[in-house]
């Protein structure tokens, strides 16, 4: 008998802030298989017109993956593989894909949006805290895979 080892990919929302926080994300829960495509949405508090993504690996600090503002790729300096992707439309959320899941992929994924500034930038001098907005606009995802 062949044994055949299946590895899973494991998404799901984290509830970060007050549950009527402005930030919405869905799916609550997302399974893919390694292989497969992932897609995370983000909508935005209303009137935000900035949209930022985060992963957080096991056992490592908040990662700055992109920042969009509508329809428009701000910075993507962050991004880990050509398999990520991120858009803004003009109308409707952001989007995270990954194409062609793997194991090594397993994070918590964060979105956040925000108001313009007057100093819009994604990057701070000291990574203590993330940049954009407050954590009660954030929601997040978590992955672990399973084999």
């Amino acid at each position: 008998m062949h044994t055949r080892l299946l590895c899973w990919v494991v998404f799901w929302l984290l509830r970060a802030g007050p549950m009527n926080a402005g930030v919405t994300q869905n799916p609550e829960h997302l399974v893919r298989g390694t292989g497969q495509e992932a897609t995370l949405r983000c909508s935005p508090e209303k009137e935000h017109n900035y949209v930022y993504w985060y992963q957080q690996l096991p056992g490592e600090g908040l990662k700055f993956m992109v920042y969009l503002q509508k329809e428009n790729i701000i910075d993507d300096s962050g991004m880990p593989t050509k398999r990520f992707s991120a858009e803004f439309p003009k109308e409707g959320p952001s989007v995270l894909k990954i194409r062609l899941a793997e194991l090594g992929d397993s994070a918590v994924y964060f979105c956040a949006s925000s108001l313009p500034t007057s100093m819009q930038s994604p990057i701070l001098s000291m990574q203590e805290h993330p940049p954009g907005p407050a954590p009660e606009t954030a929601r997040r995802w978590g992955r672990e895979g399973h084999v």
